[in-house]
């Protein structure tokens, strides 16, 4: 579980490389370093059965991706898990989505028995 944190991003890599997903991450802040060319957050398992919520980023005109990029699967969206409240604010000129797939595809809002995504938003 990771809660309550702050990132300060120094660099292009991801500020969190999950290589599990049953866990939760809620109610972080991520501060994007300007050389940032990739996503704050990503997650290499297969199951994708994470809880991320609440989690926001100031993107501080870097040219970040993505809030949450899921590497493993088919791409789409996740097959188990809670994604939402995400917000990326402040000047994002590359930013494709707050969720996307590990072919840098925005992953749409979704609500299934055992998946929910919604309420990830931009702004500035």
């Amino acid at each position: 579980m990771i809660t309550g944190s702050y990132f300060d991003k120094n660099g292009q890599s991801p500020a969190v490389v999950l290589a599990t997903a049953g866990g939760t991450m809620r109610d972080n802040h991520f501060l994007a370093d300007p050389a940032c060319t990739g996503p704050m957050v990503t997650v290499a398992a297969a199951t994708q059965a994470l809880t991320f919520r609440g989690n926001n980023c100031r993107a501080n005109g870097s040219s970040m991706t993505a809030l949450l990029q899921l590497l493993a699967g088919a791409g789409g969206a996740p097959t188990d898990g809670v994604y939402e409240g995400g917000n990326v604010y402040g000047t994002h000129p590359a930013l494709i989505a707050p969720l996307v797939d590990k072919n840098r595809v925005a992953i749409a809002p979704v609500s299934t028995a055992t998946t929910y995504v919604g309420g990830n938003v931009t702004g500035d």
